[in-house]
């Protein structure tokens, strides 16, 4: 009947009312996230299946050597939890 699809017309304009006040609020408080990278490692060298462990900010990785694909090596660090940086810097 009419009432029942007026009354799924009204719900739906307030959920799109809803979603969009939403996103100008959310749109009002963003933040500019700048995004810094730092290359590490040589870049000579294919760096396999890095880990983070999720407890002790530490971080396992495989360093592959690409002039031959077969030779590589396993290396673990500490990661500084308040800048990202390797403990040791050289893993």
């Amino acid at each position: 009947s009419y009432y029942y699809l007026a009354k799924i017309f009204n719900m739906y304009y307030k959920k799109l009312f809803l979603i969009i006040l939403l996103f100008i609020i959310k749109s009002t408080f963003a933040q500019d996230f700048v995004r810094i990278d730092l290359r590490i490692g040589d870049t000579s060298v294919n760096h396999v299946n890095p880990e983070i462990s999720p407890f002790d900010n530490y971080m396992i990785w495989i360093e592959v050597d690409t002039a031959n694909g077969l030779a590589g090596k396993v290396w673990q660090c500490g990661i500084d939890p308040n800048t990202g940086d390797l403990i040791p810097p050289d893993g």
